[in-house]
């Protein structure tokens, strides 16, 4: 492999920095150079390197450079190969050299990217896949996953990327013109791409990025307008930068970033880039047709590069109207204008409101009942035409037709739009391995895809949850990955809230989570009727009655094929009403009572005998796990780790966060406990060790992960706010400490050979 150099810049970065150099070491090869470049920290925050870390080169150039000089200052330094820029506040994962720099050995490569997270919680999990152009300020969004494999994108994020030496070489490396921060790495990807170097991202490999409110140095706009401004004017013909123009004057810094430009090297840099380009920003926003779609799109010339979409045929428009029934006009009418609509249905969800259009090709289709988001696919079932477009009555599409192009481009996948607001906060839902679409504001299918639903017991198309979730049974059943468009939505009246509820309201949320759990448990019955459950949640519970609720909902967010067994250990509180009450709610919610008193080992060991499910996890009842926690540990599991080990996010009696390391070994356990009771682990591997001891009264799970890593399983970190330990006076872990020689005795004596040697 090509030496490497890592190239961090920084500035007043505080323990952010401490944390990616040592997560940095820790994951890239022993011959690999790591360069800081210190950009003027006035907060000491690079102190350390120059005391403790022999592997770092430190580097403090005199006068503050700004990201895109200061990266360029770094790469003249380093002596790789390859050169990966990286900011001071990512975490990477183990392995990620290996799955990323590999495909820098193609030739046409010009740089690759992992996929980026979110390193603090969010409103909406996010992960984005490469970026693109949201409108004519150059304003960034995250591209959702378009496959497992890695793929081509338009725009790399510059948090962390990797280039050959000889390609950042070629093209001049970063933009020097460009001041301060803002739009460097957009710049560096379509220079790249029109010099006929491709960007890729590698969707296997995630990078943890922490996205901040607030800078620990001063952002100011006007140098930001000032880098889009040169962007455009570098890259963009007449017409597309005539674009950019009306959007930036809007902004009232815009002149001086104006003065600053006109000022600067611009018509030499404006020189060198047409010279040596072999493409224009015509081909470019050809050659990413779908992503590139906003205002700057369309623009191209009479001898650009096009892509031609097949006829379209004869669709029929589906619509359900339920409490906004005074929009449906305005919607018929837009409808009425789009070409390929050549019918109208209305489900009329409401029996008592009375639906009269006199358009001949507009019928009303009256239910009996209120039939949710079900009514959409009823009302598609009596389409006369194979395509069929279906809407809520809250929204006006404004680009129906843009729509069904992207549908009519690929055909096998649903194509549907997101709201702006959506499109900004989009996750995993929509663009993850199963994919859910939000269809309410616009969708295009094949009708005979609604055969995915007879598949279906009766029994649970009558129930609340599919109704209600029908998008989510439908979209997940098909099995393949959608087509989602950032559309142009308008909120109509009536409108439930101003965008986010279908992902932020907590009870929403919730109901999401279990449709989609339902779906992936079909799913897997599907695949393998021999396949066991994928997770089993175990929760043991002595008189924890009145946390219990809690810790079973945080399971209940988990978008994941799960059981959750609660195992009352006589306890002599509430326990037993509040888990049988559980039972009857959730199916897949199980409460097993000990007769009598056996302790928290007996507990596991019963909970998890009881279900024969592929991984586990020990959940203690007043404790609660993240909404990602399985899905993200699933992930680490089905690629070869045996425990996961999550973070401990301490909330309650005090706030604190316990970080794991990347690695546990036999030798580290031996010497402390750093793995949580709450990670994830194979079942297979508890039956092979013989469970869980029950005659400890504590530090079971201690002396369970020693005998796993002393029989070779490999026990991985997972950082994040996956698993949050309440910290109060009545907790197991704080009796613990006051018998901790005791414990610490009979696990010397039990693994005497282990600690002896």
């Amino acid at each position: 492999m090509s030496k490497i150099s890592v190239i961090v810049i920084t500035l007043n970065e505080g323990a952010s920095l401490c944390r990616t150099v040592d997560n940095l070491l820790s994951t890239l090869p022993a011959s690999a150079e790591l360069i800081v470049v210190d950009d003027g920290s006035t907060d000491q925050s690079t102190a350390f390197l120059a005391e403790e870390y022999q592997r770092v080169i430190l580097l403090q150039p005199a006068v503050r450079l700004g990201v895109p000089q200061a990266r360029n200052f770094g790469a003249a330094r380093a002596t790789g190969d390859v050169l990966v820029f990286s900011d001071a506040h990512v975490l990477t994962p183990l392995g990620w050299v290996e799955e990323l720099l590999p495909l820098l050995d193609s030739p046409g490569i010009g740089a690759v990217a992992p996929a980026i997270s979110s390193m603090r919680p969010a409103a909406v999990e996010c992960t984005g896949f490469g970026q693109k152009w949201s409108d004519a300020s150059l304003s960034v969004g995250w591209l959702g996953q378009q496959s497992s494999t890695p793929y081509p994108v338009p725009l790399l994020c510059g948090c962390f990327l990797a280039m050959r030496r000889d390609v950042f070489t070629h093209v001049g490396g970063f933009d020097g013109g460009m001041v301060l921060w803002g739009a460097e790495d957009c710049e560096l990807s379509i220079r790249l791409w029109t010099s006929g170097y491709e960007c890729w991202v590698v969707p296997q490999v995630e990078v943890q990025h922490t996205f901040r409110a607030h800078f620990p140095y001063e952002v100011k706009w006007e140098p930001v307008l000032h880098n889009r401004f040169r962007m455009a004017c570098l890259h963009f013909g007449p017409r597309r930068l005539l674009r950019v123009v009306e959007r930036l004057k809007q902004y009232d810094e815009f002149a001086a970033a104006s003065v600053r430009l006109l000022t600067g090297d611009l018509g030499a840099r404006t020189i060198q880039v047409r010279v040596t380009r072999k493409y224009d920003d015509d081909w470019f926003f050809n050659r990413f047709k779908s992503d590139l779609r906003s205002e700057l799109s369309d623009l191209c010339s009479s001898q650009s590069v096009s892509v031609s979409a097949p006829h379209a045929p004869a669709v029929s428009a589906c619509l359900v109207s339920w409490k906004r029934p005074q929009n449906l006009p305005i919607i018929v009418q837009a409808l009425r204008r789009v070409d390929c609509i050549d019918e109208i249905l209305i489900w009329n969800n409401d029996p008592a409101v009375k639906l009269e259009f006199t358009d001949s090709k507009t019928r009303v289709i009256e239910s009996n009942e209120n039939q949710s988001c079900y009514g959409r696919f009823l009302c598609a079932a009596e389409a006369r035409n194979p395509v069929v477009y279906v809407q809520d009555d809250d929204a006006l599409n404004l680009d129906i037709g843009g729509l069904c192009d992207q549908f009519l481009r690929d055909p096998s996948r649903i194509s549907y739009a997101l709201a702006p607001s959506h499109w900004h906060q989009r996750n995993r839902r929509t663009y993850g391995e199963a994919q859910a679409a939000l269809v309410g504001w616009g969708a295009f299918f094949r009708k005979e895809w609604l055969s995915v639903l007879d598949e279906l017991p009766p029994a649970l198309r009558q129930s609340f949850l599919f109704r209600r979730e029908a998008d989510v049974f439908f979209s997940l059943l098909l099995e393949r990955k959608h087509n989602a468009v950032q559309g142009q939505i308008s909120h109509l009246d009536g409108h439930s809230t101003p965008g986010v509820a279908l992902w932020c309201e907590p009870s929403a949320k919730s109901w999401t989570c279990l449709a989609i759990r339902q779906v992936l448990q079909r799913l897997r019955v599907k695949r393998n009727p021999g396949m066991p459950t994928a997770w089993n949640v175990v929760i043991p519970c002595r008189n924890y009655g009145h946390y219990l609720r809690e810790t079973v909902e945080s399971v209940l967010m988990s978008d994941a094929d799960y059981e959750i067994h609660i195992v009352d250990d006589a306890s002599i509180d509430e326990t037993p009403e509040v888990a049988s009450a559980l039972a009857r709610q959730y199916p897949h919610v199980h409460h097993l009572r000990n007769d009598e008193q056996h302790g928290p080992g007996y507990s596991r060991n019963r909970g998890i005998a009881a279900l024969d499910s592929t991984y586990v996890v020990l959940l203690d009842a007043d404790d609660r796990i993240g909404p990602d926690y399985l899905y993200t540990a699933g992930k680490r599991l089905a690629r070869g780790a045996d425990v996961v080990n999550p973070d401990a996010v301490l909330f309650g009696a005090n706030q604190d966060r316990w970080v794991v390391p990347e690695l546990t070994t036999l030798k580290m356990l031996l010497q402390r406990n750093s793995v949580h009771c709450c990670s994830a682990f194979r079942r297979d591997l508890w039956a092979r060790a013989g469970g869980i001891d029950e005659s400890m009264p504590c530090w079971m799970d201690y002396e369970f992960w020693i005998r796993l890593a002393a029989s070779g399983a490999r026990i991985e970190g997972l950082h994040g706010d996956h698993f949050f330990h309440r910290r109060h006076a009545d907790s197991l872990s704080n009796f613990a400490s006051t018998i901790k020689d005791d414990l610490r005795a009979y696990l010397h004596q039990k693994h005497a050979a282990l600690f002896g040697a």
